[in-house]
């Protein structure tokens, strides 16, 4: 392109169209982005950004590489684990990636390392399904002046090495914790549900990801678990980095692949249930919120849901599995008390309980159950699966419904127990008919529907708790 200049930003190509810029800008973005120049093509067609002119170069570079950054993002979520976080990769394209949100010292560690490894990037790091990363070696962001706009340097211009012609994959997972005081770089193992929470937070479109958690469980398995690097001084770090890429080369193994979202059994508390089939049908039930992915990690579980993570513990996994499907109080405590043991005080119990789905609740993982009941301005009579109901919505134009067998079946559990959920209701009439719960509980929510069209039945939120 005679007025533009294609680039290469985790993975996709972007044109930079420079058709506004002055001869002098023109050169300066030439020389800031020599770095992300791709060796070879790079897949699908360049997507043109234009650059916004501007009386002050710097100002214009920076934010050209703020657009940039948020075009390449976008258009490569979903497609892999992108993190807020610097890269350096060696001869053979291992690569260590640096985890840190602003302010951690990424740009530092880079221009301080890359005279001995590859720059990767300052900024995002993308990780694909398959562990291979793709490069955003974008200018790097350097503070020159307190208030003013940060300079935008060419990696070159910085001494910094180019990519090894060797493929990149990663090879450590680092979270950077730079002290304050003087100190030697300290690695230190970082367990995975306690590194979760900084790892989301510093994650990119995660929602638009196929199973997130897994992904960042599988990635850091594959590179022999995640560390914190204390240090003070980013020139210190080259002897502590080498000697991890050295352990992370020798013990590295391909990534596993993809296990099912771990949210426990989707077919609800079945031995929860039978410890507590004494509960009252019209007991107020329980269920998940809708979660982006789940993964359990030992006793701990930590749940994705909006975008953030929480990471569960105590008897709160046991709970938070256990409702899957409705479930009552009762039912949990069961849950609880299969997978912990029996206490001393089983009255314990039921306050831990009362105490974890309150939490669960308040962090937007568990809600009431929504149930259903049967209209107050419905009319029936009948008994024993034999039902007519009849809409009194519209006496003009009266239409009897006459509910025999499984429907009869589900009418009856309806007013026996108003408020009822789905699942719980298909329990019952399945138990009516030996059959099996999951394969009818769809059968039964569409039946629901219809008599909700016809305006005899209704969605009810579930009662308070006594």
């Amino acid at each position: 392109m005679p007025s533009g200049l294609v680039i290469d930003a985790l993975g996709a190509a972007f044109a930079l169209d420079l058709s506004r810029l002055t001869p002098l800008q023109c050169a300066a973005v030439r020389e800031a982005w020599s770095g992300a120049v791709p060796r070879g093509a790079v897949p699908g067609v360049p997507q043109i950004l234009p650059v916004e002119p501007g009386d002050d170069t710097s100002v214009v570079l920076a934010r050209l590489s703020q657009r940039v950054t948020r075009a390449a993002i976008d258009r490569r979520g979903g497609d892999g684990w992108m993190l807020h976080a610097a890269a350096v990769a060696d001869e053979t394209g291992a690569v260590v990636v640096l985890v840190g949100g602003s302010g951690a010292g990424k740009t530092t560690a880079v221009r301080a390392l890359g005279r001995r490894w590859a720059y990767v990037t300052d900024e995002t790091v993308f990780i694909d399904p398959a562990g291979g990363v793709a490069p955003y070696r974008k200018p790097l962001s350097v503070v020159r002046a307190l208030g003013a706009a940060k300079a935008q340097v060419s990696p070159d211009a910085e001494g910094l090495r180019a990519l090894p012609p060797a493929p990149l994959r990663v090879a450590a997972l680092v979270l950077l914790d730079r002290q304050a005081a003087p100190c030697a770089p300290t690695l230190l193992a970082e367990d995975l549900s306690d590194a979760l929470p900084l790892l989301v937070a510093q994650s990119s479109h995660l929602a638009d990801m196929d199973r997130p958690l897994q992904m960042i469980a599988r990635v850091a398995h594959g590179v022999g678990g995640i560390f914190r690097l204390r240090y003070a001084e980013a020139s210190d770090l080259e002897p502590t980095l080498e000697r991890l890429t050295s352990a992370a080369v020798s013990h590295s193994h391909p990534l596993p692949p993809s296990a099912p979202p771990d949210g426990g059994d989707p077919s609800g508390p079945t031995s929860a249930g039978s410890l507590a089939a004494a509960a009252a049908a019209r007991e107020p039930r329980y269920a998940r919120a809708p979660f982006t992915d789940a993964l359990t990690l030992g006793p701990r579980t930590a749940v994705l849901s909006a975008g953030q993570v929480t990471v569960l513990d105590g008897i709160a996994p046991a709970v938070w599995q256990a409702a899957a499907t409705p479930a009552t109080l009762p039912q949990l405590a069961a849950a609880a008390v299969e997978r912990h043991g029996v206490p001393d005080d089983e009255h314990a119990v039921t306050l831990a309980t009362r105490a974890a789905v309150a939490t669960l609740v308040d962090a937007g993982l568990l809600c009431r159950a929504p149930g259903w009941r049967i209209r107050s301005d419905v009319a029936w009579t009948g008994a024993r699966r034999r039902y007519v109901a009849l809409s009194l919505e519209d006496l003009h134009a009266p239409h009897p419904v006459a509910l025999e067998g499984t429907a009869g079946a589900i009418w009856g559990a309806l007013a026996e127990s108003p408020g009822i959920d789905e699942h719980t209701l298909a329990r019952t009439v399945a138990r009516d008919f030996a059959a099996d719960p999951a394969l009818i509980v769809g059968d039964v929510a569409a039946f629901l529907r219809q008599l909700a069209d016809a305006r005899l039945v209704e969605l009810c939120a579930g009662e308070p708790d006594g």
